[in-house]
């Protein structure tokens, strides 16, 4: 259960701490149709550029760029998600609605499966800190939920005892999501749906306009 009128963010950071090695483990290996989506846009990266990867989770992606000769920093929101990732490169906690870094700091900034936990309200807020934090002409992937209903989904993990609370999902269409992008600076380049298992995603390409 949770209080009445909880704070999503919160309650779904404290959700991720108790998630974090299950949350690892079933995401080690990255399905090969995303790697090579991924790959492709570090590929658009100049070298040794430096990339952010917005609500890095245990680091997967990051470890990627880092591979791929890019100077990869990782961000998340939960302090055990954050460890996981520092074992791999460089990984600070923070929060996408206020990014501790300097204007034009990255040439390209990676968002899987973040954005659809920040609360509907501060989207755009979340959407123009990653634009303020890359360079002009700089590049964007953003991948988040879509076709759902917002609210509370109960973790799908085996955590043993460990009981985590719910998470906070936000599910975003097409149409809006351009909109918000538009609206918080980036220029839009590609849009492609992808269906899931538990569910379907929007993997977007964007660039950060001039």
């Amino acid at each position: 259960m949770i209080d009445a009128d909880p704070d999503p963010v919160v309650v779904t950071r404290s959700s991720y701490g108790v998630l974090a090695d299950a949350y690892a483990a079933t995401t080690a290996v990255t399905r090969p149709e995303l790697a090579a989506w991924r790959d492709a846009w570090a590929a658009t990266l100049p070298g040794r550029g430096r990339v952010l990867d917005a609500g890095c989770g245990p680091g997967q992606h990051a470890a990627a760029f880092a591979a791929a000769g890019l100077r990869a920093v990782a961000l998340d929101l939960t302090p055990a998600m954050a460890a996981l990732a520092r074992a791999r490169v460089p990984a600070v906690v923070g929060d996408l609605r206020r990014l501790a870094f300097a204007d034009g700091a990255f040439a390209g900034v990676w968002s899987s499966a973040s954005l659809l936990h920040v609360p509907r309200d501060d989207a755009g807020t979340a959407l123009r800190e990653l634009r303020r934090v890359t360079a002009d002409g700089g590049a964007l992937a953003l991948i988040t939920a879509t076709g759902g209903t917002d609210g509370w989904e109960s973790p799908q993990y085996d955590t043993g005892p460990a009981r985590p609370p719910p998470r906070f999902f936000v599910y975003h269409d097409e149409a809006s999501l351009r909109t918000l992008l538009t609206d918080a600076g980036w220029a839009v380049r590609s849009v492609r749906f992808e269906p899931g298992e538990l569910r379907d995603w929007l993997w977007v390409t964007a660039d950060a306009a001039g």
